[in-house]
């Protein structure tokens, strides 16, 4: 699990924030063995894609050159981003590869977001992963999901 501040904690109310400046951290995979009873296969699928990471300097000019993106970012802020793309070039990362959420509770939207954009073209995705991920079935989680991501963040 990747903790997104100083001041994180499990008892605190509301969202947790992601933003913090100034830290770093190495990347960390979203998947957690406790997945295995709370997710779908292709959600177990999707975690095991994608990592929290800290912007550095070029994140945050890769950021500001792309240009119409409202949501500014800073070094030491926490984002997620795909595995395969994660090592390229960063002043061209694919489209949907990188996602900054404001807080844990965004995280499960940013992962739907990525999975929806990103994981079908993904260029840098192994063919057997690829394949892997065409063979799930449409499944539905279940309503208590949103918490369960937000927890294990």
């Amino acid at each position: 699990m990747a903790s997104f501040g100083p001041d994180a904690s499990d008892d605190q109310e509301g969202p947790a924030p992601l933003p913090v400046s100034g830290t770093t951290m190495q990347p960390t995979l979203l998947s957690d063995p406790l997945d295995e009873g709370a997710l779908t296969d292709a959600l177990k699928f999707c975690r095991r894609q994608i990592e929290f990471f800290t912007a550095d300097s070029k994140d945050v000019h890769a950021r500001h050159k792309k240009g119409g993106i409202k949501q500014e970012i800073y070094v030491g802020q926490v984002g997620i981003r795909c595995v395969h793309c994660a090592r390229l070039s960063k002043t061209e990362p694919p489209s949907g590869s990188v996602s900054y959420p404001a807080s844990t509770s965004l995280v499960y939207q940013a992962v739907r977001n990525w999975q929806r954009h990103h994981l079908k073209s993904c260029p840098n995705m192994p063919k057997e992963l690829r394949e892997e991920s065409n063979s799930f079935k449409r499944q539905h989680s279940a309503k208590s999901i949103g918490q369960y991501w937000i927890e294990s963040c």
